[in-house]
């Protein structure tokens, strides 16, 4: 990184900043669109297709015919090819891995969470009868705990 002394006030500054700066916005902006599930028009370049514009733009000024010149350009296209390989492999991986995955935690999960609150529930209503069975000390009492066990059980099994 180039570092600067300012005229005048003696601070330096550092000019990787500002292109920091920037890299923090395209950052933010890929999390909101995730989050907001939006579609971007286009996509921006990955660093493979940058890489290969930027070899690209080497071979150019060094001129398509000269042998470094040739090389750049196949090395350019090559990136270009990986680049797009790299942007289809993640957008089949996020349509066929994470959308499923995210419908199942959005939609099934909830019901499952749904029933192991209402079952644990029943388990807790159902030890909360045997812990009363096992305190009776008369006869009467453990009749009417062993009542309501029964009870407590049948209506349990019958709702499921």
């Amino acid at each position: 990184m180039a570092l600067n002394r300012q005229k005048g006030n003696g601070n330096w500054h550092n000019f990787g900043k500002k292109a920091n700066d920037v890299c923090k916005a395209v950052r933010m902006e890929d999390v909101f669109y995730e989050k907001l599930e939006l579609k971007k028009d286009g996509g921006r370049q990955n660093n493979l297709e940058f890489l290969g514009q930027a070899m690209q733009d080497a071979s150019n000024e060094f001129g398509e015919t000269t042998p470094y010149g040739i090389a750049l350009n196949k090395v350019a296209q090559t990136e270009f090819k990986i680049g797009g390989a790299e942007r289809e492999f993640i957008s089949n991986s996020a349509n066929n891995t994470l959308l499923p995955i995210r419908r199942f935690l959005e939609g099934d999960m909830k019901t499952i969470q749904k029933e192991r609150k209402i079952l644990q529930g029943k388990r807790l209503d159902l030890d909360a009868c045997k812990s009363r069975l096992k305190k009776a000390k008369t006869l009467e009492t453990q009749a009417v705990a062993e009542a309501d066990l029964r009870k407590e059980y049948k209506r349990h099994i019958i709702i499921n």
